[in-house]
């Protein structure tokens, strides 16, 4: 590439065969071979891989949440319906139910 600089005095325009500024350096890049990236393709997937996908982040899975919830909600009404029609925490019970429910 050449470069042109105008002459001081003359107004003759002067040639150069090198700039005044220096090249720009090029980063050097590393050729990889098909199976050495491939090699770290799967490393990289086993490593970000390897845990079970998780709901949230600090605690359990929504569907086990889910899961308990409902099984002890099951658990009160059972509870609830085999009391005898007769005891006297049955009305307080059957409250709670609700509450629970609602």
């Amino acid at each position: 590439q050449t470069c042109t600089k105008p002459a001081a005095a003359s107004g003759r325009v002067h040639v150069a065969k090198a700039c005044d500024k220096a090249p720009i350096a090029r980063p050097r890049t590393v050729p990889v071979s098909r199976r050495d990236a491939a090699m770290m393709l799967s490393a990289a997937a086993m490593v970000v891989g390897g845990a079970p996908a998780r709901a949230g982040i600090f605690g359990p899975p929504k569907e086990e949440v889910y899961k308990a919830e409902t099984q002890s909600v099951l658990d009160s009404v059972k509870e609830t319906l085999a009391l005898d029609k007769s005891d006297p925490t049955r009305e307080e019970k059957i409250n709670a139910l609700r509450k629970e429910t609602a």
